[in-house]
């Protein structure tokens, strides 16, 4: 079982991103944060392969997420995903530990294709069958 968390604070693009990976990947269970608080307490709950990261957060951003995560678990694919496609940011995302940065306003279909992508390469070591 394949396990990603969306970490957003905006409610309406959390649920449709969640939709929208399930609708895609139906055997990928998707779990939701709206905060990094929560982020990181269901990553000690069920740790998730692959993370969906909002740089600004209520409580902190998705940067600081990502160099804690991937400090703690190396194996973990982050994506950051923000309204903000600034090369800054871009950079930062990147030097924190995220393995991808997308423009929320990025076409769907190159986020999942990432998404594929990395799934039939086999997340943490196990190989997932092609979807």
């Amino acid at each position: 079982m394949v396990t990603a968390l969306v970490v957003e604070d905006n409610e309406f693009f959390r649920k449709s991103f969640k939709k929208i990976l399930n609708d895609r990947f139906p055997p990928l269970v998707v779990i939701e944060a709206g905060t990094c608080r929560e982020a990181l307490q269901m990553c000690l709950d069920c740790l998730p392969d692959l993370i969906f990261a909002d740089i600004n957060l209520p409580d902190g951003n998705g940067l600081e997420l990502s160099r804690t995560l991937r400090s703690r678990h190396p194996k973990i694919i982050i994506l950051v995903l923000t309204s903000y496609d600034l090369p800054e940011y871009r950079q930062a995302a990147l030097a924190n530990g995220a393995n991808y940065f997308f423009p929320k306003d990025s076409n769907h279909e190159v986020i999942l294709s990432t998404v594929k992508s990395e799934l039939e390469k086999g997340i943490n070591g196990i190989k997932r069958p092609p979807l």
